[in-house]
């Protein structure tokens, strides 16, 4: 028996899927821990950019009260 050439594609392309799934498990196992850290400082940065909008905000109606209270000028 000898195998025909396109037996022998057949193979190769089983080989290549193969090698393709084990090479898939073996970048998500690697990856896995990047996108945690990556999560996890999305959500401290999320966190950090709403503490100083928020006091950005205070501040910006603290500065427009005390303006309006010494009758000066807006500054913008």
């Amino acid at each position: 028996m000898s195998l025909t050439k396109k037996d022998l594609q057949a193979i190769g392309d089983l080989v290549d899927q193969k090698l393709d799934q084990k090479l898939d498990q073996k970048l998500k196992t690697e990856l896995a821990p990047i996108w945690k850290s990556i999560k996890n400082m999305d959500k401290k940065l999320t966190t950090m950019i709403n503490f100083f909008d928020r006091e950005h905000l205070q501040l910006r109606g603290r500065v427009d009260r005390i303006e309006d209270h010494l009758h000066l000028p807006k500054i913008s």
